[in-house]
């Protein structure tokens, strides 16, 4: 259970609301951001009490955060969470077309994150099984997120390394050989200090 303000039903009910948020991101973003905008605030009102504080917004604005408190302090708690923050800083932070699809594409990579952990099964999830392992971590990583910043990408795949940037580049440079390979019609392109899987 992710928080004692939220029983099984209404878990239920978000995740079916959150899946179809979902679909939208993953097809495209509609011509006007209004409509999209609507739909997310629609979503955090319908739990705001519950998981969301009634003052997100102000929260938002001032602080640059969203409490944590309701969410729970399990793994999945903690996703929904991350979630949520993203859905929040699209709806307010969000002013360009640029900003709109950066934030929409982040949002739909921390979805997926939350729908692994309650063991949905998602669309594309089995797209890189016959990589190697780390190539498809790293695929796994990237997928659906836009670009990811270098840094995060070694905190996911070298924890435990001092000197990983070497190991990253090569590692990129194998799997993209691979993409290739299998004409899957994708590559990893390296922009300042970010990475993003990307069509050729």
């Amino acid at each position: 259970m992710i928080s004692r303000f939220l029983d099984k039903t209404e878990h239920h009910t978000l995740d079916v609301t959150l899946l179809a948020l979902h679909q939208r991101l993953s097809n495209h973003l509609p011509a006007s951001f209004d409509d999209l905008d609507r739909c997310i605030r629609g979503i955090i009102d319908s739990v705001t009490g519950k998981l969301v504080s009634p003052n997100w917004e102000a929260s938002w604005r001032h602080d640059g955060w969203v409490a944590r408190g309701w969410f729970g302090d399990d793994e999945v708690g903690r996703s929904l969470h991350t979630a949520f923050t993203g859905m929040v800083r699209l709806v307010i932070d969000a002013r360009t077309p640029r900003q709109q699809r950066e934030c929409a594409e982040e949002l739909a990579g921390t979805l997926s994150d939350y729908f692994f952990l309650r063991g949905y099964d998602m669309p594309g999830q089995e797209q890189f099984l016959d990589f190697p392992a780390q190539q498809r971590k790293l695929l796994v990583a990237l997928r659906g997120k836009g670009k990811v910043s270098i840094d995060r990408l070694l905190g996911e795949l070298y924890p435990r390394s001092h000197s990983p940037k070497e190991s990253l580049h090569k590692l990129k440079t194998r799997t993209n050989k691979s993409l290739a390979e299998k004409a899957t019609g994708l590559e990893i392109r390296e922009e300042g200090q970010t990475y993003a899987l990307v069509p050729v």
